[in-house]
């Protein structure tokens, strides 16, 4: 009797166990990883090692630097730019407990990064010459161990920084053991050594040899790894496991991982699954079983060089040719089915369209081109279907108990048994046609029995043989707008029509409304069970449960945002009570925990989801989906037990705009302290979080300014600007795409005010207003003050301004008032000397020239000073030759030397320099000025006039005399206006008025020259004068007429002028020379000696009354005078000559005038005017030589 008890248990266990591991089957598990490279900023894809530390930053070595991954992005550090790094070649990875990252620089040494991320500390070969080549570091309280390439292991002591060194290679000691390939701690003190001849433990102070039990045992000991209850241990041989209690174990599946195919890394996911990283890929060892796992896009049959395994169970991996995989902690949730061409045993189909549950195993897939095949959970084809046309487009599938597929196309129906087409309904078939309507769906109704519907026309019942039971066809006058429907095993269908949900049951032979006010806008329908039925409408998800035979309106779930809106794609209900909704932003699960969502953030490829390719399996949580890259995907509903990694902030980062660079903050233990020309703040936050970071949006309050959290949605920075001087407090946080949000990281920062921001500025300025205050007081009393003695200057101003106009007044009326005399005085003087006279007589006129001559000198000077002081002084350049120009003043100088008996010398620099452009008039004054002066300084001597050229353009002029000299403080005021050498004295003993020089230097300085002296008492004096002259061509010669008339030596002239004395002279000067004069007082009286006379010239005063000269001369034009005509006057006006030149006049004359200059002004306009009367009348011109 206990025999069979007991019988009976162990079938029962058996049992159990044989249905779990048809469950476990069943389950999808194929991982779908995530692929990193060079697309993602990945600099390397040749990963050596990986590590992750405390915060969850996964560091990487590789050949080329270290580089650091947070969930978004890679940073890679390298020796050009990183100090704590001396190389690039990185061959292992650490992370001790105190978060340290531990380095092995190929050829360098070790690193050791401290858990800031800022500090290093460098233990280079000078500490110990082997640690050039470290392969393999662990931690072990204060004592950190190192695993060399080829000088076996080390113990460094941090404290005292002692080095001890184990397993190094002796004469009797198995070749290979100073190899150290990997290291295991264990427990405290308890170190695992994995070598190239062995495995070795330390433990207790003791190095022990541990013996292996398959292979060799100096086998090669590629990787170590270890759970609560066990050891793993990869051999050259294969894999084997030491327990806690030291009984080997030796899986079934050890002999799969020899070398070529070792384990390199193995990482242990508990209850005997391993993932193993081997020399040709990545395996998984499930159920006692390895299974190959393959990284679409990575390189197959590859060396999968790193693994690191989460303890939420999320993996890294290297994958070979492209870099970095990871795959969620949840990845069982979401599988993948695509093709497998390496196996040759892939999906066939580029798109399916129908998917239906299989009554054994796995999956019914139905796809284009007559493709349909029976497919495990892990992606294995099972049957393939032959026999179907390419052009059936598959409608939907369905599966019975016995063992039947129905494929239900546009136009037809398929009977599949025993992987073969059996019976095609069509349109068109004898027995048991189908309508002349498109197919919709297929529902199990029992017993081998299904549902067709057929939108637009009604439904069918159909047998297992394909025969129509029962027809419920609509009338033609009220269509069925048949949009989804669902069927009872005992015959009754639900079905959406019109956008309300019907009732067709056993009885009646037509669709009736469910409800008296039903729902609107329904689309889809899903039975849960004889009492309860779902519905789905874009607004939301609605039950309705029957009670005592009355269906009614249990709940609503109102839509959320991720799914309002949407169109139902496929809609079930699965056996444990979890509502599926397809859609094309991906599938909706609905149960009493929430609702979950499977979309790209859940790792799938694509979520747009194809209409009708929605099956549930209706023995375990596990549906099936279609999308519309051709993959298949398996959901499960029901694996919420994988506790996933919170999500977490990483330290923010601070930085500070100044002078337009960036750069970042520094802390003193509590904030961060910004400069106080700061224009902007940056805060940088970073999540880390793996599984969708694209997904994570940040939040941030600064205290006091925000009043609550800012969403920056995915932005991870945000720039503060226009903030004050202060201490601000700023709260962080970031919420993942599953909603989890971070703890709140609080960081502080500090912006320091500019000086004048500070307490102290403050104090002093309220300091400074007071005195501004008081200032402000005594400034109101001194602008009264001011306001006065401005008046006062502004009337002195008006005085002084009308004071100058009084003057240059003056100045004219005397210069004018001044000649008009002058030219009788000198006229009468110069009649008086042609007389015969005696020699006292003689003497007296020649006294009354020389002082009139002396008296017109002064008179220029001051209406020369006039001009300057008024601005109006002009200059006009014209070409000169410059020998030329010094001839003419040795010719007027020379005999001034001869009566005084001085020597005149003049020299001129001739090289390359003949003829200049300059206002040869003013420089002619100028140097006559400076010769006239030392000559009436010199009483013996020489007087020398020198020219040179110093530059192409510049020119310098020399007076030199060998007078009395002068003292510096008399050069110095010798240019000063009424200013002589010796004052007074000079004046009385030389005469002058002190103004010669000074007008000469305004002179030159407004040529754009310099006037300078040198004088040495008792040796004489020396006046330089630098002149910008430019070289210029020599002047066109003047063209010379030949006339064959002689010109007649008597001329009848007309004198107009009102002044009687000038008058006189003037006709006297004339009439000299043999010449008629006719003399008239006004231009009236003028044109009437005109009307009735010849004159051959007319000299105009042009200041007469009435009628002044200008507009006589015009006048006398315009009545027929073609005589000449000379132009007199007194003003000292610069445009008076230019003025009577355009008034007709052929020659101008200024007053006092010399009679020698008055008949040679007559003669040249005669000449010229018979020249060209000549010139017209012969046509004979030809220019002088």
């Amino acid at each position: 009797m206990q025999l069979r008890t007991w019988a009976r248990v162990v079938c029962c266990l058996c049992a159990l166990a044989y249905a779990s591991l048809l469950c476990a089957q069943a389950a999808p598990w194929i991982p779908s990883f995530r692929l990193m490279g060079a697309q993602q900023g990945l600099s390397n894809s040749a990963v050596d090692a990986l590590v992750r530390d405390q915060q969850g930053v996964v560091w990487m070595a590789t050949e080329d630097g270290l580089i650091q991954h947070a969930g978004r992005g890679f940073k890679t550090f390298r020796h050009a730019d990183t100090a704590w790094l001396p190389g690039n070649s990185i061959q292992a990875l650490h992370v001790d407990a105190n978060n340290r990252l531990w380095i092995s620089v190929m050829g360098h040494g070790v690193v050791r990064l401290d858990a800031d991320r800022i500090h290093a500390q460098h233990f280079d070969t000078h500490v110990h010459s082997k640690l050039v080549d470290v392969w393999a570091i662990q931690d072990d309280g204060d004592d950190v161990w190192f695993g060399t390439a080829n000088d076996g292991l080390l113990r460094m002591n941090l404290r005292t920084r002692r080095i001890q060194t184990y397993l190094n290679a002796t004469s009797d000691s198995p070749a290979g053991r100073e190899k150290i390939v990997a290291l295991l701690r264990r427990a405290p003190g308890d170190i695992w050594v994995a070598t190239a001849a062995g495995l070795f433990r330390w433990r207790q102070g003791q190095m022990s040899i541990i013996d292996l039990p398959i292979g060799q045992a100096d086998d090669v000991v590629y990787s170590l790894a270890q759970d609560a209850h066990q050891v793993w241990i990869g051999t050259a041989s294969g894999v084997f496991s030491l327990s806690n209690d030291n009984r080997v174990a030796v899986p079934t599946w050890s002999a799969a991982f020899a070398r070529p195919n070792a384990a390199i890394k193995i990482e242990s996911a508990g209850s005997g699954q391993l993932w193993i990283a081997t020399q040709r890929g990545l395996k998984r060892i499930e159920h006692n079983q390895s299974r190959e796992v393959r990284m679409e896009g990575a390189m197959h049959g590859k060396p999968v060089r790193a693994l690191y395994r989460q303890a939420d169970g999320a993996l890294w991996a290297t994958a070979p040719g492209i870099g970095l995989a990871y795959l969620r902690p949840n990845w069982k949730d979401v599988t993948q089915l695509r093709a497998l061409p390496a196996k040759g045993d892939g999906l066939a189909s580029v798109e399916y369209r129908a998917i239906a549950e299989a009554r054994d195993q796995g999956w019914w897939l139905a796809g284009l081109d007559g493709v349909l095949e029976q497919v495990s959970a892990e992606g294995q084809v099972l049957t393939r279907v032959s026999g179907i046309a390419k052009a059936v487009r598959p409608k939907a599938v369905l599966a019975s108990d016995q063992g039947v597929v129905w494929l239900a196309g546009r136009d037809e129906l398929l009977r599949i048994q025993d992987g073969r087409v059996r019976a095609v309904f069509d349109a068109n078939a004898r027995f048991d046609a189908l309508p002349d309507a498109s197919l919709g769906e297929l529902r199990d109704a029992g017993l081998g029995r299904f549902w067709l519907s057929f939108p637009g026309w009604g439904v069918q019942l159909r047998d297992a043989q394909g025969r129509v039971l029962r027809t419920v066809q609509n009338a033609p006058d009220a269509p069925i707008g048949l949009q989804s429907i669902d069927a009872l095993p005992g015959g009754d269908v639900f079905a959406v029509v019109e956008g309300r949900l019907h009732h067709l049951t056993q009885a009646s032979d037509a669709f009736v409304p469910l409800l008296t006010t039903s729902v609107q806008d329904l689309d889809a329908v899903a039975i849960a069970s004889p009492t309860q039925i779902w519905a789905h409408a874009p607004s939301g998800l609605y039950e309705f449960e029957r009670r005592h035979g009355i269906w009614s309106l249990k709940r609503t779930l109102p839509a959320e945002t991720k799914w309002r809106d949407l169109e139902a794609k496929g809609f079930r209900v699965g056996s444990d009570g979890h509502v599926w909704l397809a859609t094309t932003r991906g599938l909706f699960v609905f149960g009493e925990n929430g609702t979950r969502v499977f979309d790209v953030s859940n790792g799938l490829s694509n979520q747009q989801l194809l209409a009708g390719s929605l099956a549930v399996s209706t023995s375990s949580n596990v549906a099936a989906a279609a999308a519309e890259n051709g993959v298949v995907m398996q959901f499960l509903s029901s694996a919420q037990g994988v506790d996933a990694e919170w999500p977490r902030l990483a330290p923010a980062q601070i930085f500070a705009r100044a002078n337009g660079r960036w750069r970042a903050l520094n802390t003193d233990g509590a904030r961060f302290i910004a400069p106080a020309d700061s224009a902007e703040i940056r805060i940088q936050m970073h999540a880390i979080a793996y599984d969708d970071p694209d997904a994570v949006h940040y939040k941030m309050r600064v205290q006091g300014l925000d009043r609550d959290w800012i969403d920056l949605g995915g932005t991870y920075e945000r720039i503060l600007s226009g903030l004050g001087p202060g201490r601000y407090r700023i709260n962080l946080r970031a919420v993942d795409g599953r909603g989890r949000a971070t703890d709140i990281q609080t960081i502080q920062f500090e912006l320091k005010p500019h000086w004048w921001q500070t307490s102290w500025f403050k104090l002093c300025m309220c300091l400074l207003l007071l005195c501004l205050t008081a200032g402000a007081i005594w400034a109101v009393v001194k602008r009264a003050h001011r306001r006065r003695e401005l008046k006062l200057a502004r009337e002195h101003a008006q005085q002084h301004a009308a004071a100058s106009s009084a003057k240059s007044t003056f100045l004219a009326t005397f210069g004018h008032e001044i000649r008009t005399p002058m030219t009788g005085v000198m006229g009468m003087a110069e009649l008086l000397a042609t007389t015969a006279l005696s020699q006292q007589q003689m003497q007296r006129v020649n006294s009354i020239r020389k002082s009139s001559e002396h008296l017109l000198r002064i008179v220029d000077d001051a209406l020369d000073l006039a001009r300057i002081e008024a601005g109006k002084l002009d200059f006009v350049a014209k070409p000169f030759e410059v020998r030329a120009l010094l001839e003419e003043i040795a010719e007027w100088a020379t005999p001034l030397s001869l009566r005084k008996g001085v020597q005149f010398v003049f020299s001129c620099d001739e090289t390359g320099v003949e003829c200049v452009s300059g206002d040869v008039v003013r420089i002619r004054q100028v140097l006559m000025n400076l010769v006239g002066n030392a000559l009436k300084f010199t009483a013996q001597g020489t007087v020398t006039l020198s020219h040179r050229a110093i530059e192409r353009d510049l020119h310098l002029f020399c007076v030199d005399d060998t007078g009395p000299g002068m003292r510096p403080e008399q050069c110095q005021r010798v240019f000063e206006r009424f200013e002589q050498a010796d004052g007074a004295l000079t004046a009385h003993r030389h005469g002058g008025s002190g103004l010669g020089l000074a007008i000469s230097a305004e002179l030159v300085k407004g040529m754009g020259g310099r006037l300078s002296v040198e004088s040495v008492p008792g040796v004489g004096s020396r006046f330089s004068v630098e002149l910008p002259l430019p070289q210029t061509d020599r002047p066109m010669p003047v063209p010379t007429v030949v006339t064959h008339r002689r010109t007649p030596h008597t001329f009848d002239v007309l004198l107009v002028e009102d002044d009687d004395a000038v008058a006189d002279v003037l006709s006297a000067l004339i009439m000299q020379a043999g010449h008629r004069v006719t003399h008239v007082l006004n231009g009236l009286h003028a044109l009437v000696h005109l009307s009735g006379g010849h004159f051959d010239v007319a000299v105009l005063d042009l200041d007469l009354p009435a009628i002044n000269g200008f507009d006589l001369a015009r006048q006398m034009r315009n009545s027929g005078f073609t005589g000449a005509m000379l132009a007199v006057s007194a003003h000292a006006n610069a445009n008076a000559e230019s003025d009577a030149r355009q008034a007709g006049f052929s020659r101008f004359l200024r007053k006092p005038i010399r009679g020698v200059d008055l008949l040679d002004a007559i003669e040249s306009a005669l000449l010229d005017l018979t020249e060209q009367r000549a010139a017209i009348d012969y046509g004979k011109v030809r220019f002088a030589p």
